[in-house]
């Protein structure tokens, strides 16, 4: 396992300007020769939040809309294990966060192979849950070997039917668009909104209620200014 950086001495160190002024430029260089894996991440970790908060679900073409979903990430911390470092939405005041992600989930999802470009889909009580705790389904990422992010929420009873374990689903992310030309990525786009409603009406919220709104309000105030 590899350590991690102490972010407190970060904040500390950073107040020397040299000191600041060389990692500045480290983190520049970094983010330029690791670009396709930070924004990998970062797609991740958007859409994990926005299924999350009920905007869309990537990984299932339905979702039960009375069951809660959360987003969670988890940290490897050298000497101490696996922790839960995040969870969003906030937890509903008196829910413990065992209800939400309890340590039998973390236990059997942290053995899974470390792949940031496999989506992994596990429908369960762990490998030490017993009969009578609640199974639950959980989508995640293992993106390194000491960071793991998803969700989770309690399982649909037509999940749990048969084996406690449900077939894995593994989705590889495609990133070969950056290097095509516009007018390949939208006939392909056009291709599977046809072809897949969901997209469709995904792609559709997303712009009239987010994307568009914020748009005309940024050109509302330039006009206004």
């Amino acid at each position: 396992m590899t350590s991690r950086i102490d972010m407190e001495e970060l904040a500390e160190l950073i107040n020397i300007p040299e000191f600041e002024r060389i990692v500045y430029h480290k983190i520049e260089e970094l983010k330029f020769v690791l670009a396709d894996k930070i924004n990998m991440y970062r797609n991740l970790k958007h859409n994990f939040k926005k299924t999350a908060y009920g905007h869309m679900h990537i990984f299932e073409n339905e979702l039960p809309r009375d069951i809660p979903v959360f987003r969670f990430e988890l940290h490897e911390i050298e000497d101490s294990g696996w922790h839960l470092s995040k969870i969003e939405p906030n937890p509903p005041e008196g829910l413990d966060l065992e209800d939400i992600l309890p340590r039998r989930i973390i236990e059997h999802i942290i053995g899974y192979e470390t792949n940031h470009e496999k989506i992994y889909r596990y429908v369960g009580k762990g490998e030490t849950g017993s009969d009578a705790v609640d199974a639950h389904t959980v989508e995640f990422s293992k993106f390194s070997d000491n960071h793991i992010l998803g969700t989770i929420r309690r399982a649909d009873p037509q999940e749990t039917k048969g084996s406690a374990v449900k077939d894995l689903k593994i989705i590889k992310a495609d990133w070969h668009y950056e290097k095509n030309g516009d007018e390949e990525n939208f006939r392909e786009l056009f291709h599977y909104m046809q072809k897949y409603p969901e997209i469709k009406n995904q792609i559709f919220s997303e712009f009239f209620h987010r994307t568009k709104p914020r748009i005309d309000n940024q050109i509302l105030n330039v006009t206004l200014s």
